[in-house]
């Protein structure tokens, strides 16, 4: 053992430093020999072993299924790197002093993949669905109806009243009780994605 550190630290630090350089090397020009230019096209299958709900869902979509979900839908709002919730597929929001209303107003020229403007009956129904709305007017046998279960994402906008269509790209949401926070609501991780397409007055 003493053998070993015969000569110094120096020494050591010298071979230890010489070994890491070798070993970067060949980590690096490996690297660049095994690089291929890149190709576009192709197909990729990935596994997703959560449930992949459809259509105007009221669901909250599972991590692997949501990862495959945003690549097809959008979100009303979004999250910047710095944690910020910001207008998304929103144009604005704006909130009343109480904290109880928000009026959000979508943006302009947006459009489904049908080609349906995404519009205030747009952003209404999604809204509906996602607070259950959809589920109590189908045992009431009104319409827009959704399927015959209370989705998942019910409990994030459990403190909504009522949802209004106030013009043709905007929607009032007033609440129970005061939120500050309400577009963090909309946002839920990602997993409040516009899906709804047909427009309904409500």
């Amino acid at each position: 053992m003493k053998k070993l550190f015969t000569g110094g630290r120096r020494k050591v630090v010298a071979v230890m430093a010489i070994a890491l350089v070798a070993s970067l090397t060949q980590v690096s020009s490996s690297n660049a020999a095994g690089a291929d230019t890149p190709k576009r096209g192709g197909n990729i299958t990935v596994g997703i072993f959560d449930a992949f709900v459809g259509y105007c869902t009221a669901d909250n979509l599972a991590n692997s299924s949501l990862m495959g979900a945003r690549t097809i839908y959008e979100t009303w709002v979004e999250q910047r790197a710095d944690g910020k919730i910001v207008p998304y597929l929103l144009q604005s929001w704006a909130n009343s002093e109480d904290n109880k209303t928000w009026l959000l107003t979508v943006r302009d020229g947006v459009k489904f993949h049908d080609g349906t403007a995404v519009d205030g009956a747009a952003l209404a129904l999604n809204l509906q669905a996602l607070r259950g709305a959809l589920f109590f007017n189908g045992l009431l046998k009104k319409t827009p109806a959704s399927a015959d279960k209370l989705g998942t994402a019910t409990g994030f906008l459990a403190n909504v009243q009522d949802v209004v269509v106030t013009g043709a790209m905007s929607v009032q949401v007033t609440l129970f009780q005061a939120q500050s926070d309400f577009p963090e609501s909309i946002y839920a991780s990602g997993r409040f994605l516009r899906s709804c397409s047909k427009s309904t007055s409500w």
